[in-house]
């Protein structure tokens, strides 16, 4: 299937050096754009539609997105726009809600929700090990974002039950359930300095937790739910994507302070 254009956009990511952008669509594609050059560079093609999330690895090498309908995730060259590998099940058979690299670029953590479950399975999120293809861990919690911190020490989940979870990367034990949320927590982000935590959802809120101690920090009301959260490379602007199609551009000292 050939891309007929543009299309509405499902999720977007952008390399930490500025280079490429890249859109999934609710079609079969992601769109890979040069950003520096204002063109597109590559359309990379999933086998069923929306693109799920996307995510590039800390050196901007490599791109994965997922098909959450059919629950692969695909992982790509940036440079070729070409394919590495595809995981399989990436999350345990559950649908692919939310993925991440770890900061070494070797491992990627994809996670989701089993909406078939009969028992007390929410979900799973999977460590998979990209030069051996080989599948780490699983950590039986539905999520519906995942991300590591920027030392690659923790990984935390956007929780079903309205909890943000944090997990020790290399032994899966829990650090902290994060509760506090009245709604759906649709995205979660580290801050470049691994200091803080942040968390927002579907009750218009951003909360801020302190990633040693998991205490709340602040919690922000905005005027709409919370879809995305997004960090500047140097930390000092937030990005959040809202539910009314707006984007705000927040100085992150400010909004702890005020």
């Amino acid at each position: 299937m050939a891309p007929t254009g543009l299309c509405p956009a499902f999720s977007v990511a952008a390399g930490a050096s500025g280079k490429w952008l890249a859109v999934g669509g609710t079609d079969h594609f992601t769109q890979l754009w040069n950003a520096a050059e204002g063109t597109l560079a590559a359309s990379l093609e999933a086998t069923k539609p929306p693109i799920g999330a996307v995510a590039f690895s800390a050196d901007g090498a490599l791109l994965t997105h997922t098909s959450p309908a059919d629950g692969l995730v695909w992982v790509w060259q940036a440079a070729t726009a070409s394919p590495l590998l595809i995981l399989i099940e990436a999350a345990d058979g559950c649908t692919l809600e939310g993925v991440a690299f770890h900061p070494d670029g070797r491992r990627v953590a994809a996670g989701g929700i089993d909406y078939l479950s009969t028992g007390d399975r929410t979900g799973a999120v999977c460590i998979w090990d990209l030069p051996t293809k080989d599948k780490l861990s699983t950590i039986e919690v539905g999520v519906y974002a995942v991300c590591f911190d920027p030392s690659g020490k923790y990984l935390a989940g956007a929780g079903i039950e309205d909890t943000v979870f944090v997990w020790d990367a290399a032994t899966q034990e829990t650090v902290f359930e994060l509760a506090g949320h009245q709604g759906q927590i649709n995205a979660i982000a580290f801050d470049p300095s691994g200091s803080y935590l942040l968390s927002g959802g579907d009750d218009m809120t951003v909360r801020v937790w302190d990633v040693l101690s998991g205490r709340l920090v602040v919690a922000r009301e905005f005027d709409s739910p919370v879809q995305s959260l997004a960090f500047g490379p140097d930390g000092r602007f937030l990005f959040c994507g809202n539910g009314n199609t707006t984007c705000y551009q927040v100085e992150f000292k400010k909004l702890l302070e005020e």
